[in-house]
């Protein structure tokens, strides 16, 4: 018979007497991760922290993470062929849980994944769709009162044009002579 094999399930519920900001910020350390990414572990849903693992082991997790000042459960798992495991996918038209973003980071691999029924759900493979795809609307538009003007053609013909102005006068300019330092200012001589 196979070992038996434990998760650590967070609730999002901290110990009495702790600041969330000050749980939420010793999480990110013990999981080297965002602030934030760890305080969307806080929504109330449920999320496996950490699978696979020995009721030893298992235990360790808990009781770092109380330290930390986060309340977890350690949880037998299902045997990977037990019934938990085979139950029929939700229908087509239930949403599926959505997991909150993860970035690099190792641990906890499991972190990011909310727990279903039963503290399971299936994934379908790659490939399957989930959505069947909906017919687009043919739309009819009537373009017979419309025509376009040849290439070159004057699409104002007859409409009358404002005069452009003049350009402006330029004749009190002057350019310094070439090599010459224009930040020199002349006034000394005053």
């Amino acid at each position: 018979m196979a070992e038996e094999s434990y998760e650590v399930v967070f609730h999002g519920k901290i110990s009495s007497g702790r600041d969330q900001a000050t749980v939420i910020s010793n999480m990110a350390k013990l999981f080297r991760s965002s602030e934030d990414k760890i305080a969307r572990l806080f929504s109330g849903g449920e999320f496996i922290l950490k699978s696979n693992l020995d009721k030893l082991t298992a235990q360790r997790y808990q009781q770092t993470l109380g330290k930390a000042g986060a309340l977890c459960e350690v949880r037998a798992r299902a045997p990977a062929g037990s019934a938990a495991r085979a139950a029929a996918p939700p229908p087509a038209a239930a949403p599926r849980p959505a997991a909150p973003e993860t970035g690099k980071e190792k641990a906890p691999a499991a972190a990011s994944t909310p727990a279903g029924e039963g503290g399971a759900f299936q994934l379908d493979p790659p490939g399957v769709r989930i959505l069947a795809p909906r017919e687009k609307p043919v739309r009819e538009v009537d373009t017979s009162a419309l025509s376009l003007a040849p290439v070159g053609a004057d699409v104002l013909e007859g409409q009358v044009r404002p005069e452009p102005p003049p350009p402006p006068s330029t004749e009190g300019l002057s350019l310094a002579p070439v090599g010459s330092n224009i930040l020199d200012d002349d006034r000394d001589d005053a």
